[in-house]
């Protein structure tokens, strides 16, 4: 009796080709590419292993080129000695046709891209670049060098500067001053040509590194130009903002005025409103920004007004324009004066606490060597016991160097020899008075 199928069947199977439902259903060319390419970055080789043995889509590139750049070198030898798949179609000739049979031969093509030792130098993983230097050809970029420096991995910006030849650009100088490596960045200006462009000395002082700041304008002529000061006084970096004020080569602007009071940075903005440039540049520019915006205004009534009215009213407005920024000026000393006040009402508690501290830790220190001075005390005692009963069990065992008998009845004589007491009493009892190893007296 034959089973008949269910509507859910019939709308499940009935009109599905079997090869595109399996491969819909199992979907081996996304679903699986995609599980071996995360099994690779992350190193779970096993995993990968299985994926590679059970499903049926091949390998890419990009396996390689993951595990390469997350430093998973044992994932990159396999996938170099792994056997990857490809498929032959064969055709056989029967009564109702042709048959089309797709078979697997398994060849040896492990592949990856200049992606795997780029990102491999990226992530600093050294023992990886070498060993694609030495076992693959497909090499590296610039970008390989470049994202090293940036990074700060100056083994390998070294190791590849000396081994390979693709070299770098002036992103690498730009990269390492933008994060604060100088060692990098000096190391690069004496054994590159490349250079830097006016993005590192940006950069650099965005983020407050003043000593790269300073390496870039003495030895690779970066200008304190005034993009470099807003960086810098944007974000609050008053000892950057200071150094590249007094080599500034540009004309001041209020823009690291404006910048720096935006982000609350108001130590920096009185630093700058004390210089005559800057406080002249930031006049002049709310100035101009007040008159574009007094001008449409007035023109619209000026039809109405006389010229010395006109004239009034214009004066008048700059002069509400003055008392605001006096305002805005007499706020920034007022605090900075009040943070000057804060921090001398606080530095004798800070300094309490601080010596406080200081005073814990000597005397822990000295209370730990004390400690330690005990224990070799009685570690010194202990063995200088334990050597001592050795000493004397050795010596009791010496046999006696006359009758060469061992006894445990011993006697020392004046001058330091051992003979059993009974060699000694013979000895006195015959007359003799002298000891027959050093003939010293015998009598104690």
């Amino acid at each position: 009796m034959s089973l008949s199928s269910s509507e859910s069947e019939e709308l499940e199977y009935a009109s599905q080709d079997p090869v595109e439902w399996h491969q819909h259903k199992h979907d081996p060319y996304d679903f699986c590419a995609r599980m071996k390419k995360y099994f690779a970055r992350h190193g779970e080789l096993e995993h990968l292993q299985w994926m590679h043995e059970n499903c049926s889509g091949d390998l890419s590139t990009e396996e390689m080129d993951g595990a390469a750049t997350n430093g998973n070198l044992n994932v990159v030898e396999w996938l170099h000695e792994a056997p990857f798949r490809g498929s032959i179609s064969t055709r056989s000739s029967t009564d109702r046709g042709t048959n089309v049979m797709q078979c697997w031969s398994w060849r040896q093509s492990g592949k990856c891209t200049t992606a795997a030792m780029d990102g491999a130098a990226m992530n600093g993983h050294l023992n990886v670049v070498k060993w694609l230097h030495k076992n693959r050809e497909e090499g590296c970029t610039t970008s390989a060098m470049d994202l090293a420096a940036q990074n700060g991995h100056f083994n390998v910006v070294s190791w590849l500067h000396c081994n390979r030849g693709e070299g770098c650009t002036p992103a690498a100088i730009d990269g390492a001053a933008s994060n604060g490596f100088l060692l990098v960045v000096s190391w690069l200006k004496e054994h590159r040509s490349e250079g830097c462009t006016s993005a590192a000395m940006i950069n650099a002082a965005s983020n407050g590194f003043l000593e790269v700041v300073k390496y870039l304008h003495t030895n690779l002529n970066q200008q304190a130009t005034i993009a470099a000061i807003t960086a810098a006084a944007g974000n609050g970096h008053l000892p950057v903002a200071k150094y590249l004020h007094d080599n500034h080569s540009e004309h001041c602007t209020m823009d690291a005025i404006a910048q720096a009071n935006t982000n609350g940075h108001h130590t920096v903005v009185e630093f700058l409103l004390k210089h005559e440039g800057c406080r002249r540049a930031y006049e002049e520019d709310r100035f101009m920004v007040s008159a574009d915006e007094d001008v449409p205004i007035l023109e619209d009534s000026a039809h109405d007004l006389d010229e010395s009215a006109y004239h009034n009213s214009l004066n008048t407005k700059l002069e509400s324009r003055e008392a605001i920024d006096d305002r805005a000026e007499l706020e920034a000393r007022l605090r900075a004066e009040e943070e000057a006040r804060i921090r001398v009402e606080e530095e004798p508690r800070i300094r309490a606490e601080v010596e406080a501290t200081i005073r814990a830790e000597q005397e822990e220190a000295l209370m730990r060597a004390r400690i330690r001075a005990e224990i070799q005390a009685e570690v010194e005692e202990k063995m200088r016991a334990e050597i001592r009963a050795e000493l004397l069990a050795k010596r009791n065992m010496e046999p006696c160097p006359i009758c060469f008998m061992q006894t445990d009845e011993c006697c020392t004589t004046a001058c330091g020899h051992t003979f059993c007491s009974g060699c000694v009493t013979n000895l006195r009892s015959r007359g003799h008075e002298l000891c027959p190893m050093c003939r010293s007296s015998l009598i104690e």
